[in-house]
């Protein structure tokens, strides 16, 4: 009897390591106990006392379970392994398909990424794969989902000096 409670207490609280702690292991092990645990219970107790036993092992391991989720996020140590505030942000605009045939300046240099003014906005491209200079003119030829690809606008200078 008393293996059958030091499974189920060694069970739970692996389960409740695993939930704040996750790889997979302590869960793992946690249940090979609890299970374990069911099984000595109807070799100790027979079928109708392992399957009560069994049916309480669970009720008790859900309660005790949910109670630690609501409990260790306000302890010292679960204020360190939970976020307490929510990340804010924004994803950046996909919105890039209009930039396609409008026309800018490298603000820095090409290499073949770097970043380039298109109508007063800074903008992520790519060139086809040649080094522009910043400053350079340039063209909106294509845009790949996120990916907008630059080649320097014809007739301008430095296409000339190339």
């Amino acid at each position: 009897m008393e293996w059958i409670i030091v499974l189920v207490l060694c069970g739970l609280l692996l389960v409740i390591a695993e939930i704040f702690l996750p790889g997979g292991i302590l869960g793992l092990v946690g249940a090979g106990c609890l299970v374990a645990a069911a099984v000595m219970s109807f070799q100790e107790f027979g079928p109708a006392g392992g399957a009560m036993f069994t049916m309480a092992e669970i009720a008790v391991g859900a309660l005790v379970i949910l109670q630690a989720v609501r409990w260790i996020p306000n302890t010292r140590l679960g204020k360190g392994l939970v976020l307490g505030a929510a990340v804010e942000g924004s994803a950046p605009s996909k919105d890039n398909e209009d930039l396609l045939g409008r026309e800018g300046v490298a603000i820095t240099q090409l290499r073949p990424a770097g970043a380039a003014s298109i109508d007063g906005r800074r903008h992520d491209v790519v060139t086809e794969g040649s080094l522009i200079e910043a400053g350079t003119p340039l063209k909106v030829i294509a845009v790949e989902g996120m990916r907008v690809v630059v080649r320097p606008r014809q007739g301008n200078n430095a296409e000339k000096k190339g």
